[in-house]
């Protein structure tokens, strides 16, 4: 069976790269090379095709020999370690570059030019999206001095028309988030002069025409009868594509752009939506129950169980003192009597394999304060079937929270509890920095979300290993593309080149 050529621009660590890769038991697209600039996505992108090559090939002995290093809870890269032409392969096709710099852009294009030419080539990716998303940009808002003519992210996405250009692809597939659509500078919407810009990459790059593209969404049929696409009126909300619509278990809306070589003549099928959404409990609840660690230094030789326990009676205790707050004084004991708390393993932070047998599966450590109010977020959530929001989800004192602005109104999600039978909220590159946001629905684990679990929301396999500390591997999950998203692209690609 032949192959499709796949060049991955802005790769993370390889989202969308792998939903291509994997499609149709990985015998249809072929991954030329992954171009990425986070040195530990890199590392996660090289150890993923390393052990990809491994399974192609036949070659047991590095199969083994990797896992057997994750197991051993090595801490190098894994190119420290093992060696030899399968391993400089996986290395080969890995650019390390920040695109949009000289050096950057002089190491894509040598390895570009090194390619043979190929009509059924496909260009994919999505260029960094902080400028573009509503955080981002309200963050600038605070910042006087910002301006976005002079932020280079926002024009990031020329890099990927040079590329565009220079490629000539049969097909292309350009993500973003969904706040790339109401983003403007000087006034003007940034997503009317990118559909144009995309349309005919030579004119924006060179100034005269070369390979042009017909515009498509995945999601509604924007064409006329001659199947051309009016760029003038795209309206582009109908590019936004709702993951938890097509059997992904998260909340995740972004922005897809797919364009096709006018040449081609064939337009896009459109993705077919799940008859039902895929729940959070479809999803983690296979995996071994965690606890968390102490951040406080003086409980971190104390015993887990007892000083949660005491902690959770108390707060019961509290909540019975009020008539109105005494159902949840009953429903905290309740749980209390089904929960052992001892039972629960802290599994160190480690980026192998933790005694269950998991990958990149263990609980960063949290204050006590939190793990008693991520506690209550997940027994107020399976009372109420909501994650509960400011003061309301939050009625007794001690879960107040120590922030100034906890009463203004702004910051009622402070705190998000995931829903066992919903789809997950967006996992998004935050969860780095703290798992407020991502409060685990099981009372008796009281914590924020692993890599893992993390990771499987995002459908990346279980045997996708991320590399670097915890809080990098957080932040590559948090920035992927859903790879289960990026086969069904994947599978409507294959239509068009056949």
């Amino acid at each position: 069976m032949s192959h499709f050529e796949v060049i991955d621009l802005f790769a993370g660590p390889g989202g969308l790269g792998d939903g291509f890769a994997s499609y149709s038991n990985h015998e249809r697209f072929k991954i030329l090379c992954s171009v990425e600039m986070d040195s530990y996505a890199c590392q996660t992108l090289r150890g993923r095709k390393a052990l990809l090559l491994a399974n192609e090939y036949g070659d047991q002995k590095f199969h083994d020999r990797y896992l057997q290093r994750l197991l051993n809870g090595r801490q190098k890269p894994i190119g420290e370690e093992l060696d030899g032409s399968l391993w400089n392969s996986a290395t080969n096709m890995v650019i390390a570059a920040e695109m949009g710099t000289s050096e950057g852009n002089a190491r894509v294009d040598a390895a570009l030019n090194k390619l043979k030419p190929h009509d059924r080539r496909v260009l994919i990716g999505g260029p960094p999206c902080q400028a573009y998303s509503l955080v981002g940009r309200a963050r600038n808002a605070g910042n006087a001095k910002y301006d976005p003519k002079t932020d280079n992210r926002n024009y990031l996405y020329t890099e990927y028309l040079r590329v565009l250009n220079q490629v000539k692809p049969a097909v292309f597939v350009m993500e973003n988030v969904k706040g790339m659509n109401s983003a403007k500078i000087d006034g003007k919407p940034i997503i009317a002069q990118i559909f144009q810009d995309l349309a005919d990459p030579g004119k924006a790059i060179e100034g005269k025409t070369s390979a042009t593209y017909r515009l498509y969404s995945l999601t509604k049929d924007l064409t006329d009868l001659t199947g051309e696409t009016d760029l003038n009126h795209l309206d582009p909300k109908d590019f936004v594509i709702r993951c938890e619509d097509y059997g992904i278990p998260q909340a995740r809306h972004r922005v897809i752009i797919f364009g096709v070589r006018s040449d081609i003549g064939k337009k896009p099928e459109l993705l077919v939506k799940a008859p039902v959404q895929k729940t959070v409990r479809d999803t983690i609840m296979h995996l071994p129950p965690l606890r968390s660690g102490f951040t406080d230094r003086s409980l971190r030789n104390s015993d887990f169980a007892k000083t949660i326990v005491k902690s959770i009676q108390s707060l019961s205790r509290e909540a019975s003192k009020n008539p109105r707050n005494g159902y949840l004084a009953e429903a905290y004991q309740n749980q209390l009597d089904k929960i052992d708390f001892s039972t629960l393993k802290f599994i160190q932070e480690n980026i192998c394999f933790s005694e269950h047998g998991v990958a990149n599966h263990f609980s960063r450590k949290h204050m006590l304060s939190d793990l008693v109010r991520y506690f209550h977020a997940a027994v107020w959530s399976d009372l109420n079937g909501v994650s509960p929001k400011g003061e309301n989800g939050f009625p007794l004192p001690s879960l107040t929270p120590d922030h100034k602005n906890w009463r203004s109104g702004k910051f009622n999600d402070r705190f998000r509890c995931q829903s066992w039978d919903r789809p997950s909220t967006t996992i998004v590159s935050h969860i780095s920095k703290d798992g407020h946001y991502f409060i685990h629905p099981d009372p008796a684990q009281c914590r924020s979300l692993s890599v893992r679990e993390a990771a499987l929301l995002q459908t990346f396999p279980e045997d996708y290993i991320f590399e670097g500390p915890q809080t990098a591997q957080f932040h590559q999950v948090g920035n992927a593309v859903p790879v289960e998203l990026a086969g069904q692209i994947a599978k409507i690609v294959e239509q068009i080149l056949n």
